[in-house]
């Protein structure tokens, strides 16, 4: 099995990361040094949590824990959101995987992480559950429609909901590459991203309109079509024109995945609040 160690976030190990990624995920874009040095390093919430493979001084898989804090049960602690978790081809199946995951539970739990946290396809999903202990919590809610989603009331208690802080904020939204917008209203601004170059415009949180950075324009012409992914069981404010997108139309469940490292908690689907700012993929 190949050797299992921290990753080296140095400019030389990040960028030996950075092919390792290019390479297993072909399709993605903007991952370069640059990208994995503001999500590893610059993080307010805390460094990534990360860790290599290699085998014979060639690197061939990597797996990432980035530091997040979320309200859990009542009570506000940090959590690792793991994503990133990439092996080279011809070098699967061979268990490494689950001793990088193990790495990062264990180096968590020692520097006060409560749990682990992951968006996970619908091939790795079985894996995380089955092979590393986590709970699948459910798929994430996909939904497509006209105009934006509408702002919410956030009356009912929800069991996990992750905390941004303005420095946090600051922070995800200036992420390398990326295009956000915001649409302002009162003392509320829902911040947007281009789902595709000519696909709907993807609600990424409801954020205090302070805490967002004001150079941020409005998008442009005014959206036709709005998307929503994530989970908000709290969204009852009015209704919105909207279809479900069935899981065997979307090219990936998206199942939320979770992994308590203080004891045995698990998760109640119908009481997640979790929104696109949340995971990786915008």
């Amino acid at each position: 099995m190949a050797e299992v160690a921290p990753s080296e976030l140095s400019a030389a190990g990040l960028a030996r990361i950075a092919a390792l990624l290019r390479d297993v995920f072909p399709s993605a874009r903007g991952i370069d040094p640059a990208y994995l040095d503001w999500g590893y390093t610059a993080n307010p919430q805390g460094r990534a949590v990360a860790f290599d493979a290699h085998e014979a001084d060639a690197l061939v898989g990597h797996v990432a824990g980035r530091a997040l804090v979320a309200r859990i049960d009542g009570h506000e602690e940090r959590g690792l959101l793991i994503h990133h978790a990439a092996t080279r081809t011809g070098q699967r199946g061979r268990g490494w995987l689950g001793a990088g995951i193990e790495a990062i539970a264990a180096a968590g739990r020692e520097a006060g992480f409560g749990f682990l946290l992951g968006v996970a396809n619908a091939k790795s999903a079985p894996v995380f559950v089955g092979r590393y202990g986590f709970q699948g919590v459910g798929p994430l809610d996909v939904r497509l429609g006209l105009g934006l989603p509408p702002p919410f009331r956030g009356e009912r208690s929800v069991q996990l909901e992750t905390r941004w802080s303005p420095p946090a904020i600051a922070w995800r939204l200036a992420q390398p590459g990326a295009d956000y917008r915001v649409r302002r209203l009162g003392d509320a601004a829902q911040v947007l991203v281009r789902s595709g170059r000519a696909g709907p415009w993807l609600e990424l949180a409801w954020l205090p309109v302070e805490s967002v950075p004001p150079a941020l324009p409005a998008p442009q012409p005014g959206p036709r079509l709005g998307a929503f992914i994530g989970l908000e069981p709290r969204r009852r404010a009015r209704p919105w024109p909207a279809l479900h997108v069935p899981l065997r139309l979307r090219p990936s469940p998206l199942e939320l995945i979770f992994r308590d490292l203080a004891g045995r908690r698990r998760l109640d689907h119908a009481r997640i609040a979790f929104c696109a700012l949340d995971f990786d993929a915008y």
